[in-house]
């Protein structure tokens, strides 16, 4: 087996910037030969301990902004729309009413508004549904 196998020692006297009493050590590995320190190696790791923690939380991060600042947003967005689109059925309602002539004209707009605006809210569960499966699986 070749190749570089990451070792962490447990030393009581070195402390880094991080707090940590861990050092990286990396190991080179060749077929069947002894390991050998690369030195090269630990000292790219031993540079910055943040920035190998960074590359680390990197997914973390990208889990955190979908679920707390792109998913509420996409959410209330569609909310928004939603409730103004109601809110133009329920005008356009109201407008319509005036017209109506007779008792049976009003039960009919009133029964067509209400037909629509069940179909809506039907329609927008599943659309918040996808909006939701949308953006949680999003790669970006």
């Amino acid at each position: 087996m070749e190749g570089f196998l990451p070792l962490f020692l447990h030393v009581g006297a070195l402390q880094w910037q991080s707090g940590s009493t861990e050092v990286p050590v990396v190991l080179k590995v060749t077929s069947k030969e002894k390991p050998e320190m690369d030195e090269q190696a630990i000292r790219s790791r031993s540079d910055d301990p943040r920035e190998e923690t960074l590359r680390m939380a990197a997914p973390l991060r990208t889990a955190w902004h979908k679920m707390y600042f792109d998913l509420p947003l996409t959410m209330w967005s569609e909310a928004m729309r939603f409730a103004g689109q109601r809110l133009q059925a329920q005008g356009e309602f109201f407008s319509g009413l005036r017209m109506c002539r007779s008792v049976p004209d009003m039960i009919e707009k009133q029964s067509t508004f209400m037909r629509a605006a069940v179909n809506d809210y039907g329609a927008q569960t599943n659309r918040i549904a996808s909006d939701v499966r949308s953006t949680v699986n999003r790669t970006d």
